[in-house]
């Protein structure tokens, strides 16, 4: 069935089998990184460790000022550096002189993970700019990436993007939070995922807390697959399993019953 657009996507918001490569793993949130053991999230370190395990991993980027992709959550540098400022401000070469607090190691580019990854598993990229040149520059950096990867973003016109423009390409519409930074609308969007059928996703990112919630219950029932985030213990894990299709998970291993689901 068709989903070019919104009308179509919510009467079958299913995707095909190719988009399904999220459901397979566990998800390590920012690489799987321990603080305990000095890795840092998003760090080379930490989706590393990843990929040793065997766990498709999400990550974050940023725009820098020249165009480049940092692999960096916070939009300012102080929690995981030490030192002020923006990420948005940064040239490449000024961002790979920076070090992670935790082990005195250069954050990552987008380029860089991804050549560690290669195809040995998935890969979520999470966009934090609410811009189109952030989509496209994500796009031109993962366009020749041999394993399996998604475009992923709070933001619905970002994903919609993705949509009309490259709809070959996994993409998944994060929600379930109100982030009253982007505006009243399209906070109370993310909060309800009402803004889904402009976006039509491959799948959706729900909050943990709001897997209940009428939406992501509904559209899972349609077939839609629904990928919980985040689980902070083995227990909200194994929770989280019984009302989605896939975990984000963070500080801990999950068991080999998770592995096995």
């Amino acid at each position: 069935m068709s989903d070019d657009n919104a009308l179509g996507w919510l009467r079958h918001p299913a995707p095909s089998d190719r988009h399904r490569w999220v459901m397979e793993r566990p998800i390590a949130h920012r690489g799987l990184f321990d603080p305990g053991a000095g890795i840092p999230e998003n760090s080379m370190a930490a989706f590393q460790r990843a990929v040793d395990h065997g766990f498709a991993m999400e990550l974050d980027v940023r725009l820098l000022a020249d165009g480049q992709l940092a692999v960096f959550h916070d939009p300012t540098l102080k929690r995981m550096t030490g030192e002020e400022g923006l990420i948005a401000s940064l040239s490449t070469g000024h961002y790979r002189r920076l070090r992670l607090s935790m082990n005195n190691e250069p954050p990552p580019l987008l380029a860089e993970v991804l050549e560690l990854i290669h195809d040995k598993v998935g890969v979520l990229i999470e966009i934090k700019d609410a811009s189109f040149e952030a989509a496209e520059a994500v796009l031109n950096v993962a366009k020749r990436h041999p394993g399996p990867w998604a475009a992923l973003s709070f933001h619905a016109g970002v994903i919609a993007w993705f949509a009309r423009h490259h709809p070959h390409v996994t993409r998944g519409l994060n929600g379930g939070v109100l982030e009253w930074d982007a505006g009243l609308w399209a906070s109370v969007g993310m909060r309800t995922f009402w803004h889904a059928p402009g976006a039509r996703p491959h799948f959706i990112g729900c909050f943990i807390q709001r897997l209940g919630g009428f939406a992501p219950r509904w559209l899972r029932s349609r077939g839609l697959p629904v990928v919980a985030w985040t689980a902070r213990s083995l227990e909200g894990y194994h929770a989280a399993q019984k009302l989605s299709d896939a975990v984000i998970f963070e500080g801990f291993l999950p068991s080999d019953k998770a592995l096995s689901a």
